[in-house]
């Protein structure tokens, strides 16, 4: 009579067994949060595996946007924070380091919980990134130095070195040590506009210096040179005019290199 027995209901595939498997779980389990993302029994046995794997382990548990600064020291110290800022061992890699510098990096580190690995990934990008700033510094300070030299070239000429040590004279005769240092760092010593009104006043102390019948080291273009021979014939109290003047012999060697600028 078994045999004669018709079955009632459609056969289950193994897709559908597969889909269906958690059926036949409670349900207090088939609803707990932590099976959703569990689709198939072969998620099912990889998951039980690895809890298997953790059963005994070091765990550290993650504290919430809520805990206590020393419940994040702990999780830090388990990670491998030294205990105390000075047990970073940072490679410095030949380096010249700023002592004070160096401490403080290694305070600041210890206190934001930055593990050594993390510490000296920080200390060489910091390196490099501050070496970069420099270079790109000179590289700037040239590049404005040679701006400068040019265009006072292009409008000097053959003055240029003349002038620019008129330049330099009218800087060392009304500024000092401090005006020097001010205009190198703050690169003003490079304008061309600054560097052509010293030139003017460093001019002004050389024809001084000429109008009393001594010398100038300082040369100047031929319209220049033409302006100040006029100046000396047109003047008769010039020493060049008196023979007798303590500084006639300077006074005519003086006119003479005017006259050469000329040529």
């Amino acid at each position: 009579m078994t045999e004669n027995m018709e079955t009632s209901g459609e056969e289950t595939t193994p897709n559908e067994a597969e889909a269906n498997w958690k059926d036949a779980l409670p349900e207090d389990v088939k609803q707990d949060p932590s099976m959703q993302a569990i689709q198939t029994v072969d998620n099912l046995a990889k998951s039980y595996v690895n809890a298997q794997k953790m059963i005994g382990a070091d765990k550290i548990i993650v504290p919430n946007k809520y805990a206590e600064e020393n419940e994040w020291k702990d999780v830090f110290t388990k990670l491998g924070l030294p205990e105390s800022p000075d047990k970073y061992e940072i490679a410095v890699n030949g380096k010249e380091v700023d002592k004070e510098f160096f401490d403080n990096f290694k305070q600041a580190a210890h206190g934001a919980g930055v593990l050594p690995t993390q510490a000296q990934k920080l200390f060489d990008w910091y390196n490099e990134a501050s070496e970069k700033i420099v270079q790109d510094q000179v590289n700037q300070k040239q590049a404005t130095e040679q701006q400068a030299v040019d265009s006072l070239k292009s409008e000097w000429g053959s003055a240029y070195d003349s002038k620019l040590k008129a330049a330099q004279a009218g800087v060392a005769h009304y500024g000092n040590e401090e005006l020097i240092d001010y205009l190198e760092e703050t690169g003003l010593g490079n304008n061309p506009n600054l560097i052509k009104t010293f030139a003017k006043i460093g001019e002004t102390l050389s024809e001084d210096v000429f109008k009393d019948g001594g010398q100038t080291n300082f040369g100047m273009t031929p319209q220049d040179a033409q302006t100040q021979i006029n100046s000396v014939m047109a003047d008769k109290k010039h020493p060049y005019h008196d023979k007798y003047h303590p500084n006639h012999t300077n006074a005519v060697a003086e006119v003479s290199k005017l006259f050469e600028h000329l040529a």
